[in-house]
């Protein structure tokens, strides 16, 4: 009887005990959503949830006050609760940015319903809104920004495909506010920053990045000179250089000019089908005064970091490494340069390599190289490129080479005996012949890279179209310039969201697995024609003399058939078996993730619950 009391009495302890938990826990959320709202741990590896010191900067830089319009419809649940959530980020953001500022940020709260008059402010300030029913009523998620001299910046839509990157578009808006005044860039070249006619003339995506942060000016014709008040150049892909402009150049560059230089040795954006590489002609002299040996017709290929392509191989597809195409990552990276110091991966589409000539002055710092296992082709090999040949006659080189540079130095003049005859003297003004500053200097050598296709995706949501980045090529652009022109501005900020996990165990295990069926494969490949040629041969043999084949002949025809079978049959059971290791190696990832760890945690918890279980009852017993 006792006993029995005795388990009565622990089981009503127990209720008991649950009973207050369940309570305390309750009210411990009321409290903490009344009193703690301010309050968050951010247990990510790279801090994302919480204000970097690069936005604390710029909050701690602004002069004047600056009004934010932050426009938030109440009818945004109406389009899923992911909208919402964003939205709420959104708003503890700004309000962080507030109480940061120190009173020189105010953050207005507007809810513009349809057809009221919020809504058309919303409209004038330029924010984009979402349909939300069939009777035309848009909902609104945007801020629109505004500072003493009524310059006007807004984000007509907070998209929550930009979730990772809510911090840099917030913080890039009150910096350009606080910042009125910006930088000017000249853009020299050829490179089709604003559109191809086969693109129907849109414009790249990084000529917006770029339009953020600087007053662009682009070049049409010839230069004399490059102005005084130019901050940084971009020089682009020239396919033929003026005299008058590379001279323009060449006395910035004695002034002591800042320069983005990207150059590509096979521009595969800007190409026609079949035509041949023409490098960049005009350039010559301006590379030799300036130190610089980069190959016209030499790409290089990094099978380590090779991207992975599919293509049909005798009308079957195969995934391959095309090591044309390929990423760097923060291995391979200066990261103390202020360019590159938040950026996690670049990506390439056949680069080429820089180097000083030996007879320069000039000093060479390499930002970002190959790996060593990189190898060397001919441009005009590439043109139709067939990857599998590619793979194999990698003949990798064991060194790094040097994708991007920063480059720096008192250049030689490229024009030592005066201006070209058509340049006009007055315009161009005094001629120099030595170099009155250092020359200031990135080198890319890649045109490909600025290009779309390279970093972005597009994505499409209730209408409005999204670039996505899924490399950091668009940051590093700005980043590079913005250094150039001696600016801080948001360095430190580009590049924090992006957060690319790449399976790097996976990826070599692919790669390693491909090499050893794909050399079993090309020998199968080989022996496949070598019969198939032996039965064309002897067919040959009979429609040139006409005779019917003998008995032997016959044989043989049917031998080697048998032979092409079989050998066929085994090029199957190779290529099956590469597909098979890959499936099953992510089989058995999905296997680890999805079963076996949650397995490992419901055994450990029966164990522990059969442990205090028998604990229980020996204290019972006794």
């Amino acid at each position: 009887m006792a006993l029995l009391a005795e388990r009565l009495s622990r089981r009503t302890v127990c209720l008991g005990v649950m009973a207050v938990s369940l309570v305390s826990f309750v009210a411990i959320n009321i409290i903490a959503q009344d009193r703690l709202t301010g309050w968050r741990v951010d247990l990510t590896e790279d801090r994302r949830f919480t204000i970097s010191e690069g936005t604390e900067q710029v909050l701690a830089s602004i002069e004047e006050p600056i009004t934010l319009r932050f426009y938030r419809s109440s009818d945004l649940g109406t389009l899923g609760p992911d909208l919402e959530a964003h939205a709420d980020r959104v708003a503890d953001f700004l309000t962080e940015y507030a109480a940061l500022a120190d009173g020189m940020l105010v953050i207005e709260r507007y809810d513009p319903r349809p057809f009221s008059p919020e809504e058309d402010q919303a409209v004038a300030d330029g924010l984009t809104g979402v349909p939300i029913g069939l009777s035309g009523e848009q909902a609104y998620l945007g801020l629109a920004g505004l500072n003493m001299t009524d310059d006007r910046e807004a984000i007509g839509y907070l998209a929550p495909e930009r979730l990772d990157f809510v911090e840099y578009d917030l913080t890039r808006l009150i910096h350009d506010l606080a910042n009125p005044d910006k930088p000017v860039l000249q853009v020299v070249g050829d490179l089709p920053l604003y559109g191809l006619p086969t693109a129907q003339f849109e414009r790249w995506a990084v000529v917006d990045s770029l339009e953020e942060v600087f007053d662009v000016r682009r070049t049409f014709g010839e230069l004399d000179r490059i102005e005084d008040d130019v901050d940084v150049v971009l020089l682009g892909q020239p396919r033929d250089l003026p005299a008058r402009t590379a001279y323009a150049l060449d006395q910035y560059a004695l002034r002591g000019g800042r320069m983005l230089l990207v150059l590509d040795p096979l521009f595969e954006t800007g190409a026609l089908p079949q035509q041949p590489p023409s490098g960049f002609t005009g350039m010559d002299a301006l590379l030799e005064a300036w130190g610089l040996d980069i190959e016209p017709n030499t790409v290089l290929g990094d099978r380590q970091r090779g991207m992975r392509v599919q293509l049909l191989d005798q009308g079957r597809p195969v995934v391959t490494t095309y090591p044309i195409w390929f990423t760097a990552d923060a291995a391979q990276f200066d990261l103390d340069d202020p360019a590159l110091g938040q950026l996690q991966r670049l990506a390439f589409n056949s680069p080429g390599a820089v180097a000083l000539r030996e007879d320069t002055a000039m000093t060479l710092a390499p930002l970002v190289e190959t790996t060593s296992d990189v190898a060397t082709f001919s441009s005009a090999e590439l043109m139709q490129p067939d990857p599998l040949a590619i793979i194999d006659s990698y003949a990798p080189e064991g060194e790094r080479r040097t994708l991007i540079a920063r480059i720096e130095g008192a250049v030689e003049p490229a024009f030592p005996d005066g201006p070209p005859e058509d340049v006009d003297t007055a315009a161009a003004g005094e001629h120099l012949d030595e170099a009155a500053e250092p020359l200031s200097l990135v080198v890319i050598t890649d045109a490909d890279f600025l290009a779309d296709r390279s970093w972005i995706q597009r994505q499409q949501l209730l209408g409005q179209s999204f670039a996505v980045p899924i490399a950091n090529n668009g940051d590093f652009v700005v980043n590079a310039l913005e250094s150039l022109a001696g600016a801080d501005g948001l360095t430190g900020l580009r590049g924090r969201g992006f957060d690319p996990r790449p399976f790097v165990v996976i990826d070599e295990m692919e790669r390693d697995a491909e090499r050893r069926y794909r050399a079993s494969e090309q020998q199968l490949v080989a022996r496949l024609e070598e019969t198939q040629a032996k039965i064309d041969e002897i067919r040959a043999e009979e429609v040139a003399e006409g005779v019917v084949l003998t008995s032997a002949q016959e044989e043989a025809v049917l031998s080697f058939r048998e032979e092409l079978l079989a050998i066929r049959q085994e090029l199957r059971d190779v290529r099956f078996a590469l597909d098979e290791e890959v499936e099953g190696l992510a089989w058995r990832l999905r296997v680890l993730n999805i079963w076996a760890v949650p397995a490992v945690v419901a055994l450990f918890a029966i164990g522990l619950l059969v442990w205090r279980r028998r604990q229980g009852e020996r204290s019972a017993g006794a």
